[in-house]
Order: C-alpha cells, then structure tokens, then sequence
C-alpha cells in the first residue's frame, strides 16, 4: 500500500491513470499528480476545479468554467487543448469513453430549474445532448449508455432530513419514475457497470 502526505489542504477526489503510473489528487482550486513509481517525489500542481478525470489516451482532464483542460502526466506544465463548452457549463463528473457531465456553474436563486449536459471529448467538446431539469440537485449521475439521468434532490417529507433520487430520460429531461427515497442527505450517487 502506498501512503502520500504532505497535502496542506482536504483532498476532496483523486483519479488513477489507465497505465496505473500516475495518481491525481483535486484539493478544490488545483490537482495535484503523483508518479507512483516514485512516491517520494514532490507533486506537479496543474490548475483545476474538483472534478477531474484521465482519458483513455492518458491525458489529464482538468475542469474550470466553460473549459476542460487537457495536461500529459509527463509534461503537466503544458496544456495540450482547452476545448470549450457552450456558456458557463462546469463539468462535474468524467465518465468512461472519454464523456463528462456539466452543470451551470452559477445557478440562478430561487433554483427553479438546472442545464445539465453530456460531452464527449473527439478533438474538441463534443455536446451530445443538453437538458433543463426542475429544481436543485444535491447529486447527479449519467447511466453507462448515456440514456439516463440519476438526480437526487431533497425529500418532501416536512421536519425530516431526506433525500429522493429520480430517474431522468437524458433525451428531455422529463422524470422517467422514482427510484428510492432515504433518510438524511445524499452526497453522492453512481450507476454499476451493468446499468444499474
């Protein structure tokens, strides 16, 4: 097992490249990468937002508003690209085949309604759908087809903390049916290889 310290700040989510050679760890405003072959070595910080992700390539995925930052582990000082996404998008979560999901960074308040969109990264952002969904989102996942929006939201019920997830149809944003409800609240939600 290998330990890294010296973080001076909460790692808030860490990624591991295809090749197994090289960790990334986000603290929020910047990521941090580690050759793991060398686990003395002092980290290379690249500028980024929480969510980040390695393609299939090896490159890095860093997010910051409207943009994703492309970084090669062995030269992390050069950003390769930075394609761009449509108005003030963010993207949250990097999915296999290359894909992430985006969500307005400045949501308007009242939150009445929320864009969420799919990308996949072919030489530049590629939009592969863009859908409004009603409300505030406390977690959000996309289904391993693309098909299926997760979103969990707040429960209904009065005096209780709870928490319900919905299942979205990524092609119009309309709730497809109600998964589960749960006590408290949800942080995070994730689909298993198979779809579920």
């Amino acid at each position: 097992m290998l330990i890294f310290d010296g973080e001076q700040r909460q790692v808030v989510a860490v990624a591991l490249s295809p090749d197994g050679r090289w960790l990334a760890a986000s603290t929020g405003g910047s990521v941090h990468l580690r050759p793991l072959a060398d686990p003395a070595a002092d980290p290379v910080e690249v500028r980024g937002g929480p969510a980040h992700g390695f393609l299939s390539d090896g490159r890095l995925a860093a997010a910051e508003v409207g943009a994703v930052r492309l970084i090669h582990p062995e030269h992390p000082k050069r950003v390769w690209a930075k394609p761009s996404l449509d108005g003030d998008l963010w993207p949250v979560v990097f999915l296999p085949g290359d894909r992430f999901l985006a969500v307005s960074a400045k949501p308007q308040f009242p939150v009445t309604s929320r864009p969420f969109a799919l990308y996949r990264l072919e030489g530049g952002a590629r939009q592969e759908w863009r859908v409004q969904t009603p409300g505030p989102a406390l977690a959000e996942a996309v289904s391993p087809d693309g098909r299926s929006l997760a979103v969990g939201r707040l429960g209904d019920e009065p005096g209780k903390a709870s928490s319900r997830v919905e299942l979205l149809a990524s092609a119009t944003g309309r709730a497809v049916r109600e998964l589960a409800h749960a006590p408290g609240h949800l942080n995070a939600l994730a689909w298993s290889p198979c779809g579920r």
